[in-house]
């Protein structure tokens, strides 16, 4: 689980990282490779398909996709916060209305 060193206590879900405005520092635990991906749209990812989104559950729905091209072998990232800017592909950004559902529900 990833702490928070501003005192805000732990990150425990993917919507944590979304409502804090961090960003997902994605990392291959086999060859390194790091992906930072914005933490609304991995929320944004995880909200529309369903997914839970703990943290104890969401990197296995996510895997290294240079070890899979290369062995076809699923490789579970380490997930780490960050305020570095995004790379990669950008994956959709939540719309409106979802975004502030989600910021309500933090707020309550």
């Amino acid at each position: 689980m990833a702490r928070d060193p501003d005192g805000d206590g732990a990150f425990r879900s993917v919507a944590d990282f979304a409502a804090r405005r961090w960003n997902v520092r994605l990392r291959c635990p086999r060859c390194r490779h790091e992906r930072v991906v914005s933490g609304g749209a991995l929320w944004f990812l995880f909200h529309k398909r369903r997914w839970r989104d703990d943290l104890s559950q969401a990197p296995r729905r996510l895997w290294c996709s240079r070890c899979w091209i290369s062995d076809r072998k699923k490789y579970i990232p380490r997930f780490e916060r960050t305020r570095d800017a995004p790379t990669g592909d950008d994956l959709p950004a939540p719309d409106d209305a979802s975004w502030k559902a989600l910021i309500k529900r933090y707020r309550d």
